[in-house]
């Protein structure tokens, strides 16, 4: 029998920081939770290595769960969907684009006001090479069409979500909140996930 791992991955503009709490909580299932940096604000990604030996379950926010399932042939025993989506048609990229091209912080402080965080008058300045991959990412989601994960999947979405709508996270629980629910309703997020986790060990 397989020791279970996590694996979580932030969404568009946040770092590692945003599902630091997340990660903590389920440290009480395994000792293997890793939390990936899609170095949007470094110079590099920090994507720690995975024991191929363990039974890995990937916990991705919006765009941070696109991602997971784009890794060259993932075997996930379950994955998780935080305000996450398969593909992305939302006819405001191309202005984000040009904003967040123009003042990365601005338009980032406003994405996240989106969102539904709250958020410091000030944000780290990003390394050149993370904000080329802040564009990048938005040119990704223009092209995004992934489908349905073939395994165990568990969604959560937000009612009140202004960046996925519920169209795009079909068969999902819901809270009433945002975007960011790893945030704004971590205890809620972790009621869900705790028993979905417990029903895949292997």
């Amino acid at each position: 029998m397989k020791q279970l791992g996590i694996v979580l991955r932030h969404g568009w503009s946040f770092d590692r920081t945003a599902l630091a709490p997340l990660a903590q909580a389920l440290a009480t299932l395994t000792p293997h939770v890793i939390v990936d940096d899609l170095g949007y604000w470094d110079a590099q990604p920090h994507i720690p290595a995975r024991d191929p030996a363990l039974a890995w379950i990937g916990i991705g926010h919006s765009y941070g769960f696109a991602s997971l399932l784009q890794e060259p042939q993932p075997t996930w025993t379950g994955l998780i969907g935080i305000g996450a989506f398969l593909r992305f048609p939302n006819p405001g990229l191309p202005a984000l684009r040009d904003a967040t091209a123009r003042d990365p912080q601005r338009a980032i402080r406003a994405f996240r006001r989106e969102c539904g965080v709250a958020q410091a008058t000030t944000l780290p300045i990003a390394h050149p090479n993370g904000q080329r991959r802040l564009l990048a990412t938005l040119d990704a989601l223009a092209q995004l069409d992934l489908p349905p994960p073939p395994g165990p999947t568990l969604f959560l979405h937000g009612r009140h979500d202004r960046i996925v709508t519920e169209a795009l996270t079909p068969h999902c629980l819901h809270a009433d909140k945002g975007h960011s629910l790893g945030l704004e309703a971590f205890e809620w997020c972790l009621a869900q996930i705790v028993p979905f986790v417990r029903s895949l060990n292997p």
